[in-house]
């Protein structure tokens, strides 16, 4: 077990954790200033978003159960079944926090906007490694939907307001990859019985540390071309919005 490779990963991992951490208490200790929040147009489009919203969780969970019913426990191994559920969480929030919303602006638009950013972000890198790498032609049809439909759902999402992806956002980046490499390896060892979900994260194998090195390089590098598709809403003409009290975007 304790191979070069694995020692290379368990100090990658080491060291993602406490970067993740000290961004994490740079960000908590001088938060951004908010934005202020920009209403929607109509109560028409206000109700067409929340209907999106649910639509897309609704299509979420038929996936999760479906895989579920067909892989059982094993599924929780997948990186992508990770960061699709993350997606879920997201669309949950958005919903509660979208129905709830009374004041312009507050600390958990911030942090819900954050958690929309990396799984845009995550979803991106999943589609690309899957499609260049890890393809395989007989795919179920939900694995479409993990692995690129739910990108152009979250692409709908992030088109539908004015969001942008937030710069800070970066600081929650290597989080999620990093405890889903803590998993995978207690997984291994124990109730998957030394089978890896991925071939390229064998700690056994000489190019592991390079693999692990790209993957998590990879959550950083992918946050900047998505961050700057999303600046490119600015050049989009802006239309004229009523004011409709707690019905801002969120």
């Amino acid at each position: 077990m304790w191979t070069q490779g694995a020692i290379f990963a368990l100090m990658l991992l080491i060291t993602t954790s406490v970067t993740s951490l000290v961004a994490i208490y740079l960000v908590a200790a001088s938060p951004p200033p908010l934005r202020p929040s920009v209403p929607y147009a109509s109560r028409a489009t206000y109700v067409a978003h929340v209907a999106f919203r649910a639509s897309v969780l609704l299509l979420y969970v038929v996936i999760l159960v479906v895989e579920a019913l067909g892989l059982g426990v094993t599924m929780l191994s997948y990186y992508t079944v990770w960061t699709f559920a993350l997606q879920g969480v997201y669309l949950v929030w958005a919903i509660v926090h979208q129905l709830q919303r009374q004041r312009p602006s507050s600390r958990q638009s911030m942090y819900l906007h954050s958690l929309f950013d990396n799984c845009l972000a995550m979803s991106v890198l999943v589609l690309v490694v899957y499609w260049s790498l890890l393809y395989i032609p007989k795919m179920l049809w939900y694995s479409y939907i993990q692995h690129g439909g739910n990108t152009v759902l979250f692409g709908i999402e992030l088109a539908s307001t004015r969001r942008e992806l937030q710069t800070h956002s970066i600081a929650f980046v290597l989080v999620f990859p990093t405890l889903y490499a803590c998993f995978a390896w207690i997984s291994v060892d124990s109730w998957l019985y030394r089978k890896w979900p991925y071939t390229f994260m064998d700690l056994d194998a000489p190019s592991a540390p390079l693999w692990y090195a790209g993957i998590m390089g990879g959550h950083v590098v992918i946050f900047g071309p998505v961050w700057g598709l999303s600046r490119l809403k600015r050049l989009a003409p802006t239309a004229p919005h009523s004011r409709i009290k707690t019905s801002n975007e969120v």
